[in-house]
């Protein structure tokens, strides 16, 4: 999951909220699990649509989560992840079975995380698919800010389903599929879909057409392979900035400048800040170069995924991306 921060997270959270301390300091166990009433799994439980309310802090949209009905915290909703994890600490104070092993592969490395067997995760009281639930350390991804949320929500846990992510009005919409009518007036792009994650396909100054990964969860503008630099007519400046960014595995130097020009969602965007970063293994194509769009500009628009039709519709909000 490449991208300058690579799940960089700054929360105001005091404590995650897991109960199990009495006055006499002895734990008790977890309330049992509650199944929630509106199951995104179980069609028989789906009204037209759904919406869950939603936490902004910066261009970052995040989910009251609960596990086996126990708050479990804030929940980021990444679109550029197609996992879902909770944070080890978390997991195990709830006890949560170890059922498998995985490996995940960031732009620093690779790390290594287990799979949790669990009853039922919601947010906001809406039950979303859990069958495969990781569990990895989100201290090792907050870059050492002192500070972790609940987990993480991957695109495949609503991609079955129409949905809006509306950054202005901090929501999440679910609907049913033969509810589902695409909003009015809103622009329409093709929606690909890279390795199971949401893309577009944009044009740089010189011509060149790149694939986007719609990345929600990244704190950029937009992220591209460092062999991209060196393509004619794209950059704006010859000036360019170094950095490190920390992901999966550690951390690695990139270079930041400013793109020319990007056509992407038919608009045309001049001096778009850029991070050239080291190409992952595994991320390619074998037709374009394979980037990320970022929150810092998702967050000026009104996005809904319909994935099944390959489609999304694209509202722009001026200033949305201001809280």
């Amino acid at each position: 999951m490449p991208s300058p921060r690579f799940l960089v997270l700054i929360l105001l959270l005091a404590a995650l909220g897991v109960p199990g301390c009495n006055t006499s300091g002895g734990s008790t166990a977890p309330p049992p699990a509650t199944r929630p009433t509106i199951d995104l799994t179980d069609p028989s439980t789906l009204p037209a649509s759904v919406t869950i309310p939603l936490t902004r802090h910066r261009s970052y949209l995040f989910a009251r989560g609960q596990v086996n009905g126990t708050n479990a915290g804030l929940m980021l909703l990444d679109t550029g992840s197609n996992l879902t994890l909770v944070d080890n600490g978390l997991a195990n104070r709830l006890g949560l079975a170890v059922v498998g092993e995985g490996r995940t592969r960031g732009i620093a490395g690779t790390a290594d995380f287990e799979f949790r067997e669990v009853d039922s995760l919601a947010l906001h009281g809406v039950a979303i698919p859990n069958q495969r639930i990781a569990s990895l350390s989100m201290r090792k991804l907050t870059g050492g800010l002192g500070v972790s949320p609940g987990g993480l929500v991957g695109f495949n846990a609503f991609a079955d389903h129409p949905f809006t992510l509306d950054y202005p009005g901090n929501t999440l919409t679910v609907y049913r599929r033969d509810a589902f009518t695409p909003p009015r007036g809103a622009d329409r792009v093709e929606l690909r879909s890279y390795r199971g994650l949401p893309a577009v396909v944009a044009t740089l100054g010189g011509g060149q057409e790149v694939l986007l990964i719609l990345d929600t969860g990244a704190n950029n503008t937009v992220s591209l392979p460092r062999n991209v630099a060196d393509w004619p007519r794209i950059l704006a400046t010859n000036t360019a900035g170094a950095g490190r960014a920390r992901g999966v595995g550690g951390s690695i130097e990139i270079q930041n400048s400013w793109l020319r020009r990007l056509d992407v969602f038919g608009l045309r965007l001049a001096d778009v800040a850029v991070t050239f970063e080291p190409q992952p293994l595994g991320l390619s194509s074998p037709h374009h170069a394979v980037g990320r769009i970022g929150s810092e500009i998702l967050a000026s628009f009104r996005l809904t995924f319909d994935m099944p039709n390959r489609m999304l519709y694209i509202e722009f909000v001026p200033d949305a991306s201001h809280e």
